[in-house]
């Protein structure tokens, strides 16, 4: 007789630490670390267990300085006896292949901001202790900076010359940043 699926909420924590400055991950580059770690669950976690589902939960308080807590919740389903076993599975998982993971961080943000990171800890957490309401805004990412700078550089700006004598064309100058 076949046993029945359970159905198991995990919550892993990842610590990330030396990251540039106070950087903060945007909601995007969160989104692609939790699909690269759901991926790699998957992949290394058995034909008995499966993970139906994978998010960010929210903000932890009390990140120290350069390091970023990242709280995952892991829905995995498997067998009744095997879904236990879930949680010590996924965080061996991940422990595991933290060289792969540190190698797709620094793919991240043109590498920048995780140029030096390392993984402090992989966890559990008290899903208790995710904050609700609204989220910290990510820092400035070198990508926008550096757009911020070209967009400047590509607007001209117009300046009149001043010293033109009065009925004849103005002359007008491009200024480039």
């Amino acid at each position: 007789q076949p046993q029945s699926r359970v159905i198991t909420t995990n919550h892993a924590l990842l610590e990330l630490c030396k990251l540039t400055s106070d950087y903060r991950p945007s909601s995007g580059v969160r989104q692609a670390i939790v699909e690269y770690l759901t991926e790699l669950i998957r992949q290394n976690l058995g034909h008995s267990l499966e993970v139906t589902s994978a998010k960010w939960a929210g903000h932890l308080p009390g990140d120290k300085a350069r390091c970023y807590s990242l709280p995952l919740e892991v829905q995995a389903s498997g067998p009744e006896d095997m879904s236990k076993f879930a949680l010590p599975y996924i965080l061996q998982t991940i422990r595991e292949n933290d060289v792969d993971l540190v190698s797709y961080l620094e793919t991240l943000e043109g590498g920048i901001p995780f140029e030096y990171v390392q993984i402090e800890s992989v966890d559990t957490y008290d899903p208790s202790d995710v904050v609700e309401g609204p989220t910290d805004p990510p820092s400035l990412t070198p990508i926008e900076a550096l757009e911020l700078v070209l967009e400047e550089v590509r607007t001209p700006s117009v300046v009149m010359m001043e010293d033109e004598p009065s009925g004849g064309i103005p002359v007008w100058g491009w200024l480039l940043l």
